[in-house]
């Protein structure tokens, strides 16, 4: 199963868009695709699904005090910068708060395919509760921290 897109020139919109043969269907639902092409599959149909993604897509979240934007995670005057792997991490735990999201599925979200033994989400999960922590710091109840749940995933409560 192969990524659709060019993940350098849409990475940040069609990451979810993944394309293989019907067998692959299913487990590419399951680890987090939004959308999925049954080869052979045709311009028009793809067009359709973007222009469909496009205006679904979010740009700015907002989580208890902390607003998280493409580039950025803030809470009243104050704000870091974060990564565009960082935000769609933090995106995809943000809309399944409350539920762990597989370590497998935020792999998918950042590459498209599942890379065995990768570390990457776990490098920036560590980032994100750094940067949390640091705006913890200026605001005490501007929101939750990210829970490792073992040997699964990650969630937000």
């Amino acid at each position: 199963m192969d990524t659709f897109l060019n993940k350098k020139l849409y990475s940040d919109t069609f990451k979810y868009i993944v394309h293989g043969k019907q067998k692959d269907l299913s487990l590419s639902f399951d680890t987090g695709c939004t959308d999925f092409l049954k080869e052979p599959w045709n311009n028009d149909e793809l067009e359709a699904r973007i222009s469909k993604i496009l205006s679904s897509t979010k740009l700015i979240i907002q989580w208890e005090k902390l607003i998280l934007s493409k580039k950025t995670i803030s809470t009243g005057n104050y704000s870091t910068n974060i990564s565009i792997e960082e935000y769609i991490i933090l995106e995809k735990l943000l809309e399944n708060r409350g539920e762990p999201v597989p370590r497998e599925a935020l792999i998918f979200a950042l590459f498209g395919k599942y890379k065995r033994n990768s570390r990457i989400v776990d490098m920036h999960i560590s980032n994100l509760r750094k940067k949390i922590t640091i705006l913890k710091k200026y605001d005490e109840s501007c929101c939750d921290s990210i829970k490792t749940i073992r040997n699964y995933g990650y969630m937000i409560i």
